[in-house]
């Protein structure tokens, strides 16, 4: 039997954009996963959601400082962006081990933010991306992995989008 755990802070992160590392300890906001529904008529409404279809997805980037490795996303064309991440689990009998959070994303860049910079301040830098496709891994786990090119759908070990497919 598994030990319940708890888990802890976020210990540090890095930003891999096209295979060269952009930033490390940045804030990371995953994208939303969030499906399309219909509304279906029944003694009232009923809102359902569509597995399988997901709505438009972005990613956020919150950097310190100005970085010329991150405006890489201004580039008009696809990138492929690895956010590593670790994670403290605090177990209830108090012991600790680290695990890893892994996004992988595919996109475009869609906001490349200006600064603002005032003296004896920091400066940070909040990039979005439009996604594609995206996956996360929690401790070697594929909990999601998205794909809206190519129809995939998979959530918690469900692909939602081969059960449309296979019926075509």
């Amino acid at each position: 039997m598994l030990l319940p755990t708890k888990k802890g802070a976020i210990l540090a992160t890095s930003v891999y954009i096209d295979g060269v590392l952009c930033a490390d300890d940045a804030e990371i906001t995953p994208p939303d996963v969030e499906f399309m529904t219909a509304t279906l008529q029944g003694a009232g409404e009923i809102e359902v959601p569509l597995a399988g279809l997901v709505n438009s997805m972005e990613l956020g980037i919150n950097t310190q400082g100005i970085s010329n490795r991150m405006t890489k996303l201004a580039q008009p064309q696809k990138h492929k962006i690895v956010i590593n991440a670790v994670q403290q689990v605090v177990g209830i009998d108090g012991s600790t081990i680290n695990e890893q959070i892994k996004y992988t994303v595919t996109g475009f860049g869609k906001k490349v933010p200006s600064t603002a910079t005032k003296q004896g301040e920091a400066s940070s830098q909040e990039y979005t991306v439009s996604v594609t496709s995206y996956k996360a891994v929690v401790d070697g786990e594929v909990i999601i992995n998205i794909d809206k090119l190519t129809g995939d759908c998979v959530v918690n070990g469900v692909n939602y989008g081969t059960s449309i497919r296979s019926l075509l």
